[in-house]
Order: structure tokens, then C-alpha cells, then sequence
């Protein structure tokens, strides 16, 4: 019912003309009180004609909602924000009540947490105690398991557990109910599992217990995950208050946290797209270049040029890096900033355009941005950092040896000694890096008589076109245009350019179509058409190679094949490494994470270091510092090894192991093993949610049991083995300790006792990384000068470059570089020196590595032989 909220303006009609005459001020008074019953929320007036929406669940007010709650949220977690969505919606949960759909929507709507219902009825068998119990640990510092009294006698882990235990500086008490073995970073790590805490234990608490009357410490205190402090201005926008992260750290796993406060200010954030990736680009080298102020003005006429440089009367001055018909972007150089006032103009045009905001010139400002350098982060002011701007692997990717030397270092160096043309010798011909520049051959002291090969390097470069940038701040607060530019300032300096390709008969261009790849006949290189010129017969490419085209047929992807007449080098076009095309479009949004709170400690983190929240697919979320002080958060975990296994079996394979747990079926033995039992796979503590859920959606008749279900994304293979310390039958040695390298798969699911597949399990996971290399052809000799290819297949591999080194260093120019890969499979090549010494028949092998040409060794390729086929 459409009820009318405001009436005082009816109130004059209500009145006799004659008292609307000649008595306003009645009239007027009348009409005044009742605004004010109509306006006033305390009134009953201003009540009772909004009753029938104070009735509605969607329109009632705040006040109301604890009415709404009380009747049909009895007994629920209070969740003031999400009352009036949850009371329209949880007609849906009471009809699942007793059901795993139902308690599997429990805690979605109340706990934002994804958990398992099992029914241990499936595996009734073997005997369990079943003795299930949350609580907290302590993640001590590595120690050698040895512990002293002040008499000098030894003590080991086995003497703490069932202990009472205190940390010597926060005064804190607890009961040790069982310790374990974390593999973090391949070092095994003390983890105590304790009951009745009493205070809170902090880093460097040493943990102290009594035996025999003497105290004994058992190690330190390192803390655990216990905050995330968001620090990050650029964070990903649009996230909601409740959601749940992996908090990603150096060293850290399994540590989650939860949003607890969000931005509502909508800011201006950048998002960079690649429209054309160029070539000659290589992944060390390549930088995003990105505006940080702009000047706002009319510039329809484009008077500016990319790259040329902007200064003021005040001597602050920046580079142009796009323009549009409303504004210009420029890059300041380090803590300068245009202002309102000062003119600004070129620098190196005659004469130079000036622009200002008087308007008393032809090019007037209208307004200038503040500067912002808040993306694309630490790669901004031309630092080389790459850490927050990277790119994706490069598309068609070419190796390519080249030398960097720059060689105006060397042009005032005198080549050749006034004595030189009678036959003498001059001493001015030695040493030709006592110039500016030192040349990079591996001769110390070149000279005019050193061969240019001892005289410089050459440096192997991968170079491609750019696909996609990652990792990419999109900064915050922008208020205008952003323009961006990709640049190697390495590839950038050897003047490579497109091409131009002209065709006998002219009329074979007409065949083509802009943006198709062709590939030249012979050497099978590729590109791409950017223009085409009926008229004189000839087509503008991008050559996908370093050299380019040669001259030989062109096959078009549908045109056919043509002989080409001239290749000619367009100096007017853009350079490799400068001619990729970067659109950069500014959007407003809200919703950035501004507070967190630890949902699960994890285990391996380090105090005050970088972190970052990251959800299921890797991405960032927001970034910050970690604090790690405390004790950490657990969700549960066996407290007893008879609940754990109930025992040990023989191994029958003759492979040195001594034994394992058999997680079989169980016999039925305890209130767990039940047809009316049921267990919740959860990382939130029993605790948390168990008074809630059986006032609501538990079944009469049946019993909850819970379990502790830590999940995490392994993105190493030195992943984190969860490993026991003591067995039941006393022997003290580690159950089922695995080899960090074997965990490698991408999710790990860890639980204590379970059918699953875990590292409790002593079984492989599918998906492991394993690597190979060998020579093509399975040869075993090459000779020397002789090219030979080595190939290289992957499985699982997790990404990055791979890197291969020669043996033998001394019989190869180059004696490492990087694979060339493509999906789980590369190659590249090797030449042996071909020089002329005579030493016989030589060896080598080659070695691949992950990280750097330095790092892991991931595979050794057969003994190859080195075939002396030189001449004395």
C-alpha cells in the first residue's frame, strides 16, 4: 500500500477562506507543526505512516533488524551487515536442515568457509579411538633435538610431550599434547600442539618445563602468522568485506587471512592492454614507460612528438610520452612537477612551441595534474627494478648473438703509430681500454693487431614480441589520461627496422591483406603486413627475425607465393624494441582491501616481511607487511596416535623402508565409527561454529565430530611435509618422513589421518616436475665448429626460464645461455671451438638449471666427445 509520508502541504486547503485571509499565522502554525510530526522520527505521525514499510524486511530500520533476527535467526551468528539478505534467504537453509547440502550452506552464509561433510559410516572396519582436538601450536626455532639441565643431563622431544610447559617472557602456560615435524624449506621444524593455554606466548619465548625438579629448556619461540598490515594504495578494487586469501610470503605456506574492512571511495586505476606486441623485445630489458602528470589543454592539432622533452621557466622538465585532442603525458624526470604559472615549452625545436596558462600565447593550459607515480610501481622512474612490472613469455621468440659495446667509447683511440708504415713498432699500440671504455673480449690489453672476436663478446639475446603484461600495479588516483610506452633500451640502440618489400610484377602486392602473416621461402622467417602499396608494388612488414628478410620468395597464409624483387630497411619506422603498441585505460572503482585478520597462521613465515594476498588463481589482491609474534591458529588435529593410525604395518617390498601407516578401512569401535556420526572437514576451530550449527542445522540423533583440513597451493618443490615425531609403540622415529623434493604437486591437502592421498601416505602425487636433455638424434660425438642441437623436455614444468651450462668451458665461445621453450618442450645449440691445436678426442656434458645459470640442477645431459678435427 502506497501511503502519502508528507501532508502539511494540505493543510491550507483545510482551512476556511476566510481564516486563510486574515489568519495566515494560524494557518501558517498549523501547517509548521505538522511538518514537524512528519519530519521528526521520534514523532508517532512520522511512525505510523511508515508502518507498512518498518513491516518489510528490505525497508525496515537498523533498529528493527534485531527484531527480524530474533524470529527467524534464532540461535544464528549475529551478522548485522547481511541481516536483511539472510532473513529473505534462509528459508533455503531450513530446508536442508539435517542435511550435508545444509550444513555445507551453514557455513558459507555464516563463516565464508568451504567445508567437507564425511560420514564415517562409509569405512566402518579398523578400530579408532578417535580422539579429535582443536587448539593452538608453537613453531619453535630448528634445533638438533637435544636439550641440557643444569646437571647436564640430556633430554629429548620425547621427554616434553604431556608436559606442562611456560615461555619465559610472556609468563604464558600450556600442556603439550603431541609434537610435530614440519618440513619448511627442506629443514625440519618443532611444531608444539598444546592444551589449556593460559595467556599468549610471543616470539623468543623460550619454553621451559620441569623434570625431575630441574628446569629444562626446549627451545625458542619463532611465532606464527598472527597479522597482515595493508600497506598498498594500488590493490585490486572490487573485493568484498569476508573474503578469504592465501597470504603469500618468502618461505610462508598455508597462511590464510580474512578481509575485515574494504575502501568506499571510488579511485582512478590504470589498466594496460598490448594492442601490438612489436618485436625485439627480450624479457631482462623491457620496461613500461608510464605518463605521471598530464597537461590538460586543447591539442587537437597533435602539436607534440613522443619522446621529445618539455621544460619550464623553473627548470623542471619531462619527456612526452602520448598526447590526445584534450591532454598530453608526460614522464617527469626524478622530483620535478609542472605547476600552474611557469611557461612550459620544447626544448629542441627552433623555434620552440610554448604553452602556458595565460592564454596570452597560442597553445593555452587549461589545467595540469598533480604527479603520480603510483604505476606501474618500482619499474616508474627508470630505476630497471622489474619487480612490479613484468611480462608474459615473449611470442616468436629468436636467439640472437650480439655485441654491446658501445662503440663511441673507443673512437678517440689512435689505431696505428707514425712508425708504423717504415716496418717499425709504436708503443702507442697497445691497450685500447685505457679509453673511456673498457672492451669486453677476453683479451686484457687489446690491440690493433687483436682479432675482433678476442676483442669483444658476444651476448646471446632472446628476443620476441611482447603478449601481455603481468603483475602490473594499476596504481591509484588518477585523474586524467594515463599513456604508456613499452621499451628495451638495450635492443633500442642496434637501429633495427621494419622492412619494405617490393614485387616483380608490382601487381603481386595486391594479393596480400594488412595484419597477414607471411613467411619468406628458404629461410623460413615470418612477419607481419602493416601496410600495403598497390600503386608501386610493394608491402611494409614487421620481420619476426633480428636480420629480417633476405630476399627469397614470399608465401602469404592464403595468397600463395611470390618472388620478390627488392627488401629494402624503412628507417622511417619505429625501432625493435621500441615499436609495440601499449593502450592504457583509466577506470574508477572501490572496494580496495584496507584491514585483514590471520584466518590460519600456516607455518614457515617470517616477521615484518613483504607479503601479498592472492587468491585461487595466484593473482595479487593487495600487498603489505606480515607480523609474526604469536603463537599460531590451528583448526584441529589427531591428539593421540591410536586416533591417528592405530599402529604400524610391515612393509612386504624389499626397499630398505621400515614401515607404514595403512589407512584402510576401520572396524567399528567408538562413537566416530557410527551409522549416526558425521565429521566437518574445516579450517575453523570446532569452537568457532559448534553451539551455532547444532541449535540449527544438526540432526537429532546424530554426533559432530570435526577435522582439521589445511589446504594450500604448493608452488616449489620444496614443498612442506607434515611428518611425525613418535609413534605409538615407543621407537621415537619419524612416521612416514618424505622427501620435500616429491611433494611437489600444485594443491596439497594435509591431514593427519585421512584416505586421501597425503604426504602421510608415502605416495607420489601425479603431477610431478621432472626434467631431461640430451643431444638430437641421440649422437654421441660432434666435431669441433660444428653446430649440435640439444633438446629439452619437461613435465609439469612450473614455469620461468631454464638455463643450460657447458662442462668443458674452455672448448666453447659461449658455455651457458637459455632454453628456447615452447610449452613443456625447447631446445638450443652449442658449437665447440674450432681452433687450431691438436689435443685428441675431448669430453663434455651439459647441465640444465632452473633459476639462474648458477642454480638447481635439474638435469645432466649423456658424455658427449669433442672430435679433434683441427690442423696443426
Amino acid at each position: 500500500m502506497d501511503i502519502q509520508k508528507k501532508v502539511a502541504f494540505f493543510i491550507e486547503k483545510q482551512f476556511p477562506a476566510i481564516y486563510r485571509e486574515y489568519g495566515p499565522e494560524l494557518v501558517k502554525l498549523v501547517e509548521e507543526y505538522y511538518r514537524f510530526l512528519e519530519d521528526d522520527s521520534r514523532q508517532s505521525h512520522y511512525n505510523n505512516r511508515r508502518l507498512f514499510e518498518y513491516r518489510d524486511i528490505s525497508t525496515t530500520l537498523n533498529s528493527m533488524l534485531i527484531f527480524f533476527k530474533n524470529k527467524y535467526l534464532a540461535d544464528l551468528p549475529l551478522d548485522e551487515e547481511n541481516v536483511s539478505f539472510l532473513v529473505r534467504n534462509i528459508l533455503d537453509l531450513y530446508n536442508r536442515k539435517g542435511t550435508k547440502e545444509g550444513i555445507i550452506l551453514f557455513f558459507r552464509i555464516f563463516y565464508q568457509e568451504d567445508a567437507e561433510v564425511y560420514y564415517p559410516a562409509q569405512q566402518i572396519l579398523k578400530p579408532s579411538s578417535s580422539k579429535w582436538q582443536t587448539g593452538v601450536y608453537l613453531q619453535l626455532f630448528p634445533n638438533d633435538n637435544k636439550f641440557l639441565d643444569v646437571d647436564g643431563n640430556e633430554y629429548t622431544y620425547a621427554d616434553l610431550t604431556s608436559r606442562n610447559i611456560v615461555g619465559t617472557l610472556s609468563g604464558a602456560r600450556a600442556a603439550v599434547n603431541s609434537i610435530n615435524l614440519v618440513q619448511i624449506k627442506g629443514t625440519p621444524t618443532p611444531v608444539l600442539f598444546v592444551d589449556a593455554l593460559q595467556g599468549n606466548f610471543t616470539k623468543y619465548d623460550d619454553i621451559n618445563t620441569l623434570i625431575d625438579g630441574k628446569v629444562v629448556t626446549f627451545g625458542r619461540v619463532n611465532g606464527s602468522l598472527s597479522g597482515f598490515n595493508v600497506n598498498d594504495p594500488a590493490g585490486q578494487t572490487n573485493i568484498r568485506k569476508g573474503s578469504i586469501f592465501d597470504v603469500v610470503s618468502d618461505g610462508g605456506r598455508g597462511g590464510k587471512a580474512i578481509v575485515t574492512g574494504v575502501s568506499t571511495n571510488p579511485t582512478g586505476q590504470v589498466e594496460y592492454n598490448v594492442l601490438d606486441g612489436g618485436f625485439g623485445y627480450t624479457v631482462e630489458n623491457t620496461k613500461l614507460i608510464v605518463s605521471n602528470q598530464s597537461i590538460i589543454m586543447d591539442n587537437t592539432e597533435r602539436v607534440f612528438v613522443v619522446g621529445e622533452r618539455l621544460r619550464d621557466t623553473n627548470g623542471n622538465s619531462g619527456i612526452v610520452i602520448g598526447q590526445n585532442d584534450f591532454s598530453v603525458g608526460v614522464l617527469m624526470d626524478p622530483g620535478d612537477e609542472f605547476v600552474i604559472g611557469p611557461n612550459i615549452s620544447t626544448d629542441d625545436r627552433n623555434p620552440n612551441i610554448i604553452i602556458t596558462n595565460l592564454g596570452s600565447q597560442a597553445v593555452a593550459i587549461t589545467d595540469i595534474t598533480p604527479v603520480n607515480n603510483t604505476s606501474p610501481g618500482n619499474n616508474f622512474a627508470d630505476t630497471g627494478v622489474q619487480s612490479d612490472v613484468k611480462i608474459s613469455p615473449l611470442l616468436n621468440p629468436e636467439v640472437v648473438s650480439l655485441i654491446t659495446d658501445p662503440i663511441a667509447d673507443f673512437l678517440n683511440v689512435q689505431l696505428l703509430g707514425e712508425d708504423i708504415a717504415s716496418g717499425g713498432t709504436s708503443t702507442n699500440l697497445v691497450d685500447y681500454n685505457s679509453g673511456s671504455g673498457t672492451m669486453s673480449g677476453s683479451e686484457p690489453a687489446p690491440n690493433f693487431f687483436t682479432v675482433l672476436s678476442d676483442a669483444f663478446d658476444l651476448t646471446p639475446f632472446n628476443i620476441g614480441r611482447i603478449d601481455e603484461f603481468i603483475n602490473t600495479s594499476p596504481g591509484n588516483d588518477y585523474r586524467n589520461d594515463v599513456f604508456a610506452l613499452a621499451r628495451d633500451e638495450v635492443m633500442q640502440n642496434f637501429d633495427r627496422y621494419d622492412q619494405i618489400i617490393s614485387f616483380d610484377p608490382p601487381e603481386s602486392a595486391s594479393a596480400f591483406s594488412v595484419d597477414e602473416i607471411i613467411t619468406e621461402d628458404v629461410t623460413g622467417k615470418s612477419g607481419k603486413i602493416l601496410e600495403i602499396d598497390q600503386d608501386k608494388g610493394t608491402i611494409k612488414v614487421r620481420p619476426y627475425s633480428y636480420y629480417g628478410f633476405t630476399g627469397n620468395d614470399i608465401i602469404g597464409t592464403l595468397a600463395g607465393q611470390f618472388a620478390v624483387l627488392d627488401v629494402s630497411t624503412d628507417y622511417n619506422s619505429k625501432q625493435f624494441g621500441d615499436n609495440a603498441v601499449i593502450e592504457s585505460i583509466t577506470d574508477f572503482a572501490e572496494g580496495r582491501v584496507e584491514t585483514a585478520a590471520i584466518y590460519n597462521s600456516g607455518y614457515g613465515y617470517v616477521d615484518l616481511a613483504d607479503a601479498y594476498l592472492a587468491d585461487d588463481d595466484g593473482a595479487v589482491i593487495t600487498r603489505g607487511q606480515i607480523n609474526v609474534v604469536s603463537q599460531g591458529i590451528t583448526s584441529g588435529y589427531w591428539a593421540d596416535f591410536s586416533s591417528h593410525l592405530n599402529g604400524y604395518r610391515k612393509t612386504l617390498a624389499d626397499d630398505g623402508e621400515d614401515e607404514y601407516y595403512d589407512g584402510g578401512m576401520k572396524v567399528q569401535d567408538s562413537d566416530f565409527y557410527q551409522e549416526f556420526s558425521y565429521q566437518i572437514k574445516s579450517t575453523l576451530p570446532l569452537q568457532n561454529y559448534e553451539k551455532a550449527l547444532k541449535e540449527n542445522v544438526h540432526l537429532a540423533g546424530t554426533k559432530l565430530f570435526s577435522e582439521f583440513y589445511f589446504r594450500y597451493k604448493n608452488e616449489s618443490t620444496l614443498g612442506i611435509n607434515f611428518t611425525r615425531l613418535f609413534n605409538d609403540n615407543g621407537k621415537g622415529t619419524p612416521l612416514d618422513q618424505q622427501d620435500p623434493q616429491a611433494i611437489s604437486t600444485d594443491i596439497t591437502n594435509l591431514y593427519v589421518d585421512s584416505t586421501e592421498i597425503t604426504s602421510d601416505n608415502r605416495i607420489l602425487r601425479s603431477g610431478q616436475t621432472s626434467y631431461s636433455i640430451g643431444p638430437q638424434g641421440g649422437v654421441t660425438s660432434i666435431n669441433e665448429g660444428t653446430a649440435l642441437t640439444f633438446v629439452v623436455n619437461t613435465s609439469n614444468h612450473p614455469g620461468g626460464t631454464l638455463y643450460w651450462h657447458v662442462s668443458r668451458i674452455e672448448d666453447f665461445t659461449f658455455d651457458s645461455g637459455n632454453v628456447i621453450m615452447s610449452g613443456d618442450n625447447g631446445y638450443f645449440q652449442i658449437i665447440p671451438t674450432a681452433d687450431s691445436t691438436t689435443e685428441g678426442s675431448e669430453t663434455f656434458t651439459v647441465t640444465l638449471h632452473t633459476g639462474s645459470g648458477t642454480g638447481p640442477v635439474v638435469a645432466t645431459s649423456p658424455e658427449i666427445t669433442i672430435n679433434d678435427t683441427s690442423t696443426a
